[in-house]
């Protein structure tokens, strides 16, 4: 179990964001209105220091530095890879992406008493309907509407909000005003120094359109951008900036290629397993659907594609995610998963993970050293 550092310790209490006119009711910033959404208990963890760990992930990460180098001479001696989802791993993408340009919108729009503190906003995203539409008229269901928006208007008005709120995202964006989360750029290096493969899983929290790797290219510099290889959670769609020397016509059609023979062998494994048990009344069809194309989403024959299409096995594969969905689609797969959740998102829960790190780095964080740890336990196990 990785132990919490000596002398670290760990702060409880209250850490609810407040806004700064109403005195600890979450919600209007400039006037006062108060939006009644529970800012719940915020007892936060040392930013180093690591969630209790599952059995899985017991003594895997301790150890001297000559076994450390060990470990990674052992992995340079099988096909290792790194999957790492951009959005809320190496940016935190809600909170310091599509709060600020909902923020921004609101500005735009003259509705200068609506700004979404970071609680405001993972409020929204829990008790809405999980769409950007469901925050914006939840609300102002709870606030009010503005004076000058019709009932019949308010479907148009929230079109107004969403145009507005994804131009300035990819405003945002493009003036490389979001941040990545600290220590990722140390990760990637030492991920890369060692050999492993590295593929970054795109678009899981924003749009093709939104551009977010041609951000990320520029904040890991063009010599990292060169050695990894970017899945994005649109199939069929080009990612902004690609020519036609880029490559990815090609990769897309080999991560199809790839989901083919996945589901493939899973059809043939099922027929095998069924046509074992000998019964005369029986009719064994194949499903279409089993060998047709992607569906979107981080699904477990997409994530057993995109292994395979990275060229390694998921038993030899890290997933570093920072939702839980993603997290147990990983874990389904075979693959080690590994949660770093950005935010507010660090007070739930990752069952299917096989640690759980509030960040990167020495300390407690995740490192290129643990990762390595986790995996040849595995193959040694």
């Amino acid at each position: 179990m990785i132990s919490t550092p000596s002398g670290v310790r760990r702060p409880s209490g209250e850490d609810a964001a407040r806004c700064a006119g109403c005195r600890g009711v979450v919600g209007c910033s400039s006037t006062g209105t108060g939006i009644g959404i529970s800012a719940g208990r915020a007892g936060r963890r040392h930013p180093a220091a690591p969630r209790p760990r599952r059995s899985r992930g017991q003594g895997a990460v301790g150890g001297t530095s000559g076994r450390q180098g060990g470990l990674l001479m052992s992995l340079a001696a099988r096909e290792v890879g790194l999957l790492i989802e951009c959005d809320g791993v190496l940016v935190d993408l809600n909170t310091d992406g599509h709060r600020v340009a909902f923020n921004r919108a609101f500005k735009d729009l003259g509705l200068e008493c609506a700004d979404w503190s970071p609680q405001v906003y993972h409020d929204l995203r829990r008790g809405g309907d999980g769409t950007a539409e469901g925050m914006v008229a939840a609300f102002f269901n709870k606030i009010g509407w503005p004076m000058a928006v019709a009932t019949t208007e308010r479907k148009e008005f929230v079109t107004s909000v969403l145009k507005y709120k994804k131009k300035n995202l990819r405003k945002l964006l493009e003036e490389d005003k979001v941040p990545l989360r600290p220590g990722c750029l140390e990760f990637i290096d030492a991920a890369l120094e060692s050999g492993a493969k590295l593929g970054i899983i795109s678009c899981t929290l924003s749009d093709v359109e939104d551009d977010v790797m041609g951000w990320l290219a520029r904040q890991i510099g063009g010599e990292r951008t060169r050695k990894l290889r970017v899945f994005p959670q649109q199939p069929g769609k080009e990612l902004p900036g690609m020519d036609a020397d880029s490559g990815f016509d090609e990769l897309h059609k080999g991560l199809q290629d790839s989901m083919a023979e996945v589901k493939r062998r899973e059809a043939e494994a099922f027929v095998s397993t069924v046509a074992s048990i000998e019964s005369d009344s029986l009719s064994i069809r194949i499903d279409p659907a089993l060998v047709a194309g992607p569906t979107p989403g981080v699904t477990t024959p997409w994530l057993a594609a995109v292994v395979a299409a990275m060229g390694c096995s998921l038993k030899d594969c890290a997933v570093v995610v920072a939702s839980n969905g993603t997290a147990q689609t990983a874990s389904a797969a075979g693959a080690v998963s590994l949660a770093v959740p950005a935010g507010l998102s660090r007070r739930g829960s990752f069952p299917d993970a096989a640690a759980v790190f509030d960040g990167f780095g020495a300390g407690g964080g995740l490192t290129w050293n643990r990762v390595a740890a986790l995996l040849d336990d595995r193959a040694s196990g």
